[in-house]
């Protein structure tokens, strides 16, 4: 019998992102999760931050070298581009606030940053959601 690897532990955790019967806070809340546990796991990362989409998602994907995989190439959660991307397929942005926590922020459904719709899981793990953002 063939015995199928186990899925990496993010893809895992991000089982359902994107679920139209999901909040897409439940989404935000899970990537944080997944990012968490990568720096938990990865003490050589968790020494030189992450900041940017793409840094973020080549080491999920154990491309930088020194970290196990957490995301499988084709996962949903990544555009073609390599990107991480919120349920609508925009690319997240990640805003490092220090001390190995970062905010994460979804352009919303009009796939636009920075304007009223976008929601922003806060590294205290607070949710804020169009008006609410700074």
């Amino acid at each position: 019998a063939v015995v199928s690897a186990p899925s990496p532990v993010g893809t895992r955790v991000l089982e359902g992102y994107g679920d139209p019967a999901r909040s897409p806070e439940r989404d935000l809340a899970a990537m944080a999760l997944v990012m968490e546990n990568f720096l938990l796991l990865n003490k050589a990362a968790a020494a030189r931050p992450l900041s940017a989409n793409e840094e973020w998602a080549a080491a999920l994907r154990g491309l930088d070298g020194r970290s196990e995989r957490f995301l499988q190439d084709g996962d949903p959660v990544l555009n073609q581009r390599g990107q991480l991307v919120d349920r609508w397929g925009a690319p997240l942005f990640f805003h490092a606030v220090g001390g190995g926590r970062w905010d994460v922020r979804s352009a919303g459904p009009d796939r636009t940053m920075w304007t009223a719709d976008d929601l922003q899981r806060n590294a205290d793990g607070t949710l804020a959601r169009g008006p609410t953002l700074e």
